[in-house]
This record gives C-alpha cells, structure tokens and sequence, in this order.
C-alpha cells in the first residue's frame, strides 16, 4: 500500500479517492470476479489478504491464541496509557467563545416555553399536581404555535381540564380561521392518534426482513401501547366534560365494527374493554346511553364464545362483563374473599414452545448483550456461541442486535467489536438463504453489510427529518436529528473498532475517510461528517499513524483537518473539536482522560459504596 503520491495534496486525495472509488465499486459485499489478483487483495471480504494483517494463521487454534494475545496487548497497552498519564499535567482550559449558560438565549420563545413545560410534566405527581399546575399555566403559553406542541397530552385528564378552563383562545394562524383553543387542539389531537393507528400497524407489518422480526415485534407492542393509551385519555376526558358522548359512541361503533359475522382485531378487543374499564359506569348513569350500551354489552357477550379471538382476550371481555354485572365494582374494592383462581386454557409455560426457533435464540441473545459488561464477558461469550446461532436468518438478527446495541451506546464500541472478533473466529459458514446463491455466509460477511447500509443510509434519514417541517413537529424533528446522529456516529466508531480487531480490512477506513472529508478541499463538509470523522480518528488514529502504508494518507487527512479549524463557515463546537484531534496527534495520540467502559468494582470505588 505504500505507493508514492505524485503531484500537491488535493490531487492525492482526489487520485486516492477515485481508486478506492473503482475497486470498491460501492459494493461493499461481493466483487466483479473480472477484477485482477491486485484488487483481490484490496478486497473488503478477502480481510485475511490485506497486507498489514497477511500474519493471520488457516489454523482454528492459531486464531485462538492470536485472539488471546490481543486482548493481553490490549489490556497491556491500556495499563500503560494510564501510567503515562499520572505524571502530566493537565493543560490550562481554554475559554470558549460563546458560554454554556448563554446558549440558552439562542434558543426561540417556542422552545424555551416547552422544555419548560416538559420539566414540569416530568415532575407531576398526586401530591405536586396544584404547585406544578401553576407553574404550567404561567409556564409562557403565550401563542397558539406552542399550544399545538404534543408535550400536551399527557395521561392527566384533569389537568387538561383545567388547562381549558384557564388558558385564554389564541387567534388561528390561518386567515379567516376560528379561535384557536387547547380543547379544539387536544380533540384534534386524539383524533389523529385515533384514525391513524392503522396507518402505524400496516407501517408494521411492512417489516417482513427476517433481521427485522424482533424490531417488529417491539414496534407492535408500542403501537398497542400507544392505541390503548390514546383511548384511555379519551375516555377520562369524557368524564371531565370535555369530550361528548356523540364522540365515545362512535370510537365504541369503530372498534367493534359494524358486522357482527366479522371478529374485531385484538387491538381492537383490547382497546374497547379498556374504554369500558375507564367509562362503562358513567355510562350507564347516564339514561340517554344507557340503551346503547347494551347494545354494545350484547355484542361484547358474543365475543366471548368467538373461537376466532384468542383466550388472553376472550377472558379480558368476560372480566368487563362481570364488572358490569357486579355493579362495576372491582374485585379489589369488594372487601370479601378472594376467589379462587381458575385455572387458564393455554398455561403460560408452554407459550414459550410454540415460539418459533430464531425468536427463542434472539431473545436469548437479547439477554445476554444486556448482561455483557467487560467482567463478564469471557463468560458471556461463550454462552452466545451455544446460544442457538445455526441458520442463516439467526445469524443476521444476531448482527442487527449486537449493532443496535453498540450504535446506541458507543462507549461500550470496544467490548461490542472485541465480541465481533470472537464470533468471526468461531462462528461457521451458513449457506446463502438467497435461491441459487453459491456463497456461503459467514458473521463478518453480515456484519459489514449491516455497517455498510447504516453508514449509507444515514443521508436518507436526514433527508426524511428534514421534511418535517410543520411547526408542531419541531421538538419532535430536534429529537430525531438528535437520534440519527448519535446513530450515524456510533456506527463510525464501531467500524474503527472493528479495523483495530482486524475484522473490517484498511481499505474500508481509507474509503470512509475520504466519504467524511469530501473530495472538494473548497466545500465544507456537513456538521455531522466533521463529528464523524473526528470520533473517527480519535478511536484509530494511533493505530493509523503506525501502519508504514497508511501513514502518508493520514498526514494528507490531517492537513486538511487543519483547514477545517480555521474554516468559519464551521460551527465554533466543531472547530474546537478539530483542534482537539490536532492536539491529540501531536501529543502522540495520549489522551487526557482515557474513554472507556468501567467496570462494576471501579464504580462502586467511585461511589465510595459497599453494593454487596
């Protein structure tokens, strides 16, 4: 790799670019077979033909014992990083340009007023609910662009009833509209949460990848979550007057549907006996509903002898049924004796057979990636290779969860990749799940595609938060700004960690690299690929400067690091964070406060607590 660079800077890194450009073809998976023997070497998928890591022994117990010997030099070289450190002094801090406490004021009236209110609902209990009731109302709601924020609809009805009853109407930001007032909005609100819950669970089901079943899975739950809890939040503004029994009927006619030959969706059923929970005695109080809710009651009798609905709901229906027969006293408020319990059709134990296969080895390894921690993890380890991994469509969930895991906690970057490694050497090859695919699929085959996608995809993600651009969006926007950054960094950072565990080969790095900076000296790269690629540097730039190939590409990065610091068109935070890598480089790549995941002893040290 070490090829002289002919011509300035900007033509190298053009040059460079261009060829890591044609070799790669952007596939980061498979490879043209026309390709000659020197581009085979440079491939993503050949790692063992890379020329800095050419040491790689065919031999499973070689592998072993390099595997072994790496995580001693690791171990090694952190203890001597940390020695090296005691004895420096700290560098004098350097005042920042524009401070913390003012960045506040950048913030618009808007926002300020909601992080205000979200603090507020954050705290709000039974017992603060009349302080914190006055802090809201005099919170700052002041236009009727902050009123339409969703922060306002949380699960207390009786604070939304007073929150009508006290705040003013705002006039419409349409010309010629009515008065704009928090009921109209609060009603518009569940309205949308109501007759767009379809719309989510086909978005749902759409998820068909088998990497996407448990992802899927949760989606589902949230979905129902969300559904059931929107329908609750009606009901208890019924019971506050704010909601009209014009309103109920018709969210009872919907979910039971208007034939009675057709069984209701489960969501459904769950969502009704709920609304009964929360509403069916005021209900029957009321003379004028009194008629239809038997109705409904006689539909809900034939519910429990449908075989097509499923036992967990047909005893959820019977429950609302003997409520209402009780007087719609709960069994709690009764005060005799408990009844006895009855025994249940389909016990619980023997669900967890009728799972499938791939859901029982996922969750399985769900349980033990929540569990890893740097203590645990010669233990753990192993337990995930007898975990169950035997089918392709297993091993790419696998990967999807150890990537998750890794992206959203990037701290934890280096356990994950040193994870990585492990299951690259023991995992065998599975036959390609495509038809007529000759490939075998290996982990790490998987695990660079997964990165691969994650790292590509992220301008599309960025494009579809961008196009959130109604105004009572915009926390909601801030936030997943917020999550596809964190994202997109926390993939950049396990790749690098990866590189130094000799999973993903140099020319993947270079690739990335040059995709980060540009191949335009003139243009400003985004806010998010500076970030990137300063996150990037800072977990393989000491191993980058080593290697006698890549030393020269990285001083050609570095210059134009230097650049970026004094361009102005940067943000200050990230010019700061430019020279920090600088500063980093020049210092021999010592850091000045290590970053790494701690252990269960070393936080309870800090603590200065006996947990046992």
């Amino acid at each position: 790799m070490d090829v002289p660079i002919p011509g300035g800077r900007d033509q190298a890194l053009n040059e460079t670019h261009s060829r890591f450009s044609e070799l790669d073809d952007r596939d980061w998976r498979g490879r043209n077979p026309q390709v000659p023997a020197a581009v085979e070497e440079r491939s993503w998928e050949n790692t063992g033909e890379n020329r800095e890591f050419d040491g790689r022994s065919d031999s499973l117990q070689q592998q072993l014992n390099q595997f072994n010997n790496s995580e001693q030099l690791n171990s090694q070289f952190a203890g001597a990083q940390i020695s090296s450190n005691q004895g420096t002094p700290m560098p004098a801090l350097v005042k920042a340009e524009v401070p913390w406490s003012a960045r506040r004021g950048n913030l618009s009236e808007k926002d300020r007023v909601l992080k205000t209110v979200k603090g507020i609902l954050n705290k709000l209990t039974p017992e603060k609910f009349d302080v914190l009731e006055r802090q809201l109302i005099g919170s700052g709601i002041a236009t009727a662009d902050i009123l339409k924020e969703p922060t306002f609809c949380p699960l207390y009805a009786r604070l939304c009833s007073d929150l009508h009853l006290k705040l003013p109407s705002f006039p419409s930001d349409e010309a010629g509209g009515k008065d704009i007032t928090f009921m109209r909005l609060l009603l518009n609100r569940c309205q949308e949460a109501f007759e767009g819950a379809d719309n989510l669970k086909e978005e749902v089901r759409r998820m068909t990848a088998p990497e996407q079943e448990l992802e899927r899975r949760e989606k589902e739950s949230m979905v129902k979550l969300r559904t059931v809890g929107n329908i609750k939040l009606i009901g208890e503004l019924w019971k506050q007057r704010m909601v009209t029994e014009k309103i109920v009927c018709h969210i009872v006619q919907e979910l039971l549907g208007t034939d009675n030959k057709t069984c209701p969706a489960e969501e459904n059923v769950e969502a009704i006996c709920q609304l009964f929970y929360t509403i069916g005695k005021q209900f029957d109080e009321v003379p004028k509903v009194r008629c239809r809710n038997d109705v409904y009651f006689d539909r809900l009798k034939e519910l429990t002898t449908d075989t097509q609905l499923a036992p967990r709901l047909r005893f959820m229906v019977k429950d609302v049924l003997d409520l209402r027969a009780n007087n719609w006293i709960p069994r709690q408020e009764e005060g005799g004796p408990v009844p006895a319990l009855v025994k249940a059709e389909v016990p619980w134990t023997p669900r967890w057979r009728n799972l499938s296969e791939k859901y029982r080895v996922l969750m399985t390894v769900k349980r033990i990636l929540d569990e890893l921690t740097p203590e645990k993890f010669d233990v753990l380890k192993d337990e995930l290779i007898d975990s169950g991994i035997t089918t392709t469509d297993i091993l790419k969930g696998v990967v999807h969860l150890i990537c998750e895991k890794a992206v959203l906690d990037p701290t934890l970057c280096p356990l994950y990749a040193r994870l990585c490694s492990y299951l690259h050497i023991m995992l065998p090859p599975f036959p390609s799940d495509e038809p007529g695919g000759k490939d075998n699929i290996t982990f790490r085959r998987v695990l660079v595609s997964r990165c691969q996608e994650a790292f590509e995809g992220a301008d599309n993600l960025r494009e579809a938060v961008r196009q959130m651009t109604a105004p009572e969006q915009e926390l909601e926007r801030r936030e997943k700004e917020s999550m596809v950054k964190l994202r997109f960094v926390g993939n950049v950072r396990l790749i690098g960690e990866l590189w130094k565990q000799r999973v993903v080969t140099a020319k993947i790095v270079d690739l990335i690299v040059q995709e980060l900076l540009g191949t335009d000296n003139k243009t400003c790269p985004t806010e998010e690929n500076v970030e990137a690629v300063c996150q990037f540097f800072n977990t393989i730039g000491k191993q980058l400067d080593e290697g006698p190939g890549s030393r020269r590409l990285s001083d050609l990065y570095f210059d134009r690091l230097k650049e970026l610091a004094t361009n102005t068109e940067l943000a200050p935070r990230l010019r700061f964070m430019v020279e920090d890598v600088l500063d980093l480089r020049a210092n021999n790549w010592i850091p000045r406060q290590e970053e790494v995941a701690s252990t269960v002893t070393e936080i309870q040290s800090e603590a200065g607590e006996n947990w046992e």
